[in-house]
C-alpha cells in the first residue's frame, strides 16, 4: 500500500515539474513565422490566375473575378463541408497554348538541338503567333509581390501552370532568335536579368509547386544561357 501511495506521489512530482518547468525562448525565426502576417492582396498571384484568359480579356481582372468565386466556395466548404465548388473560366475561352518540337523537354540533347538549329523564321513565326501570351509572361516575370491568396486545404486551386511555362519556352525561344539575329551579347544580359526576376519570384513563393515551376524556369534559363556563351565564344559579364 505504501508503495502505491509513494509511487503515485513521485509521478505526480515529476509530472508537476514538467509541466511547469518554462519553455525555452522562440527562436527569432520562430517567432516571425508565429507572427506573420498574410498579405491581403498580390497583384502578380491575381495575375498569374488569370494568365490563360482570352486574348481579349485582361488577366487581372479576371484573376480578380476567379479569387472571389474561389473565396466564396473557400467559405461554403469550411462552413459547411459541402463539395468544394465554383465556377470556373471557361476552357474554350481559354488563350491557344503553342505546342510542337520547340515546346519540348530541355533535359534532352534532342530538344536542344532542335532548338539551336531551327531556322529564324522558324521561330519568329512561332513567337508573332503568341505575341499576347509572350507579352502577358514579361508583365509576370516583373511582378515582385507574389503571394498564394487561397485558403490552404486539400481542395486548393492552383493557377494554371502550363499556360506559363509554355510562356517561359516562348521567351527563351525569342532570346536564341535574338542571339542568333542580333546581339549574342543584349541576349546574355536579359537572360540574366530575368533569371534575378525569377529567382526573387521563387525566393516568394509560398507554395511547394511554386517553388518547383520557379525551380524549373530558372534551370531551362540557365540551360539556354549556357549554350549561347559556349557557342558564341562569351563570357558572363561581370
Amino acid at each position: 500500500m505504501w508503495k502505491w501511495i509513494v509511487g503515485t506521489l513521485l509521478s505526480l512530482s515529476i509530472v508537476c515539474i514538467i509541466a511547469l518547468y518554462p519553455d525555452d525562448a522562440l527562436s527569432p525565426d520562430a517567432q516571425r513565422w508565429l507572427d506573420y502576417q498574410w498579405p491581403q492582396t498580390s497583384q502578380a498571384y491575381l495575375f498569374h490566375l488569370g494568365f490563360d484568359v482570352n486574348q481579349s480579356h485582361d488577366p487581372m481582372t479576371e484573376g480578380k473575378k476567379l479569387l472571389q468565386t474561389i473565396k466564396r466556395a473557400e467559405q461554403q466548404y469550411l462552413e459547411t463541408y459541402t463539395e468544394f465548388d465554383y465556377a470556373q473560366y471557361p476552357d474554350d475561352q481559354r488563350i491557344s497554348i503553342p505546342e510542337g518540337d520547340m515546346f519540348c523537354q530541355l533535359t534532352s540533347d534532342d530538344c536542344i538541338n532542335t532548338l539551336f538549329s531551327s531556322s529564324s523564321p522558324e521561330l519568329s513565326e512561332i513567337i508573332i503567333n503568341n505575341q499576347v501570351l509572350l507579352q502577358r509572361y514579361k508583365q509576370l516575370i516583373q511582378l515582385t509581390d507574389y503571394s498564394t491568396l487561397t485558403t490552404p486545404t486539400v481542395m486548393e486551386p492552383f493557377p494554371k501552370f502550363r499556360a506559363y511555362l509554355q510562356a517561359t519556352r516562348l521567351r527563351l525561344l525569342e532570346h536564341i532568335m535574338h542571339a542568333e539575329q542580333a546581339s549574342p551579347e543584349e541576349a546574355i544580359d536579359h537572360i540574366v536579368e530575368e533569371i534575378h526576376a525569377l529567382r526573387h519570384q521563387m525566393s516568394k513563393a509560398d507554395h511547394l509547386l511554386s517553388k518547383m515551376v520557379s525551380i524549373n524556369q530558372v534551370a531551362d534559363y540557365l540551360q539556354v544561357l549556357a549554350i549561347i556563351l559556349n557557342k558564341y565564344h562569351l563570357t558572363l559579364p561581370t
